[in-house]
């Protein structure tokens, strides 16, 4: 949850890569490392918006809450973008972590889905294998989800959505897509793309101001709603692509408020309506 991220020393130090560990530390270390490339289309995002607006990408709290004084001081917990707060454990032994929850909206334990209420200090177990990160409700994070090698490897992977539903059942995040390799984006080959939940209504568009003719083939292939207070009767999308209606599969955890859109199959820089009946 940091924008640096790799092992750093000099070549006549110990070996440290994962695998020299051993269990249980090479599979924590690789849930970890898995975890931050799932979310590389998220830091993609927000390194196209620093490039234009100079917003940094790790950002303290106070940043974001000006208004909020409390947050002034704090220096051990931060936010990814506007979306994702983190704090992480950097003394030995410890299993909880107590951390603050700016603002008035939900926040959804990355890992669990638990829902706290903002603002306030809230406690959660952090063994060795967890970190407290958070995502705010009224976002829409994307991932790839799928296991490779490299980031290279991943170009033309699917994206999964990850809509954390605030008090008014509304969500709103950005997707920046290019060909990940020139610097053609510099001529206006890029896709900025808003995805906005409103009233059960989930809608991708190119976001205001930066309609381009960029487009890839990547698809959604899932869509993760958090917070979602009931199981819909039926599902269905639209696209530019097949503008006739049809139906989708879906899942839904009444423990977690979690509703899991499966294989809608849409193309990400185009533009698509799924609609989420009562």
């Amino acid at each position: 949850y940091t924008p640096f991220f790799r092992g750093h020393a000099h070549h006549d130090t110990k070996r440290r890569e994962p695998w020299m560990f051993g269990e249980p530390s090479t599979t924590q270390i690789r849930n970890v490392v898995m975890a931050r490339y799932a979310l590389l289309p998220y830091w993609y995002t927000l390194f196209h918006h620093a490039s234009v607006s100079g917003t940094p990408t790790m950002r303290p709290l106070w940043f974001e809450y000006p208004t909020d004084e409390s947050t002034f001081s704090m220096d051990d917990q931060w936010l990814v973008g506007t979306d994702i707060v983190v704090k992480p454990v950097t003394a030995r032994g410890v299993t909880k972590t107590e951390i603050y929850l700016p603002g008035a909206q939900s926040w959804y334990d990355v890992e669990t889905y638990e829902v706290y209420s903002g603002p306030r200090k809230v406690t959660i177990s952090t063994p060795l294998d967890k970190v407290a990160a958070l995502q705010r409700g009224g976002s829409i994070i994307p991932r790839k989800m799928r296991l490779r090698r490299s980031s290279k490897l991943m170009i033309q992977d699917p994206y999964t959505l990850f809509v954390a539903l605030d008090q008014d059942g509304r969500a709103g995040g950005d997707l920046y897509v290019d060909d990940e390799t020139t610097y053609s984006y510099q001529q206006g080959q890029y896709s900025l793309r808003r995805f906005e939940l409103d009233d059960g209504v989930l809608t991708g568009r190119a976001a205001e101001g930066t309609a381009t003719d960029f487009s890839t083939p990547n698809l959604i292939e899932r869509i993760v709603l958090i917070g979602a207070p009931k199981v819909p009767s039926s599902i269905e999308v639209t696209s530019a692509a097949n503008p006739k209606a049809r139906d989708l599969s879906f899942e839904y955890d009444a423990k977690k408020k979690v509703l899991t859109i499966r294989k809608p199959d849409v193309v990400a820089t185009a533009d698509f309506t799924i609609t989420i009946k009562e």
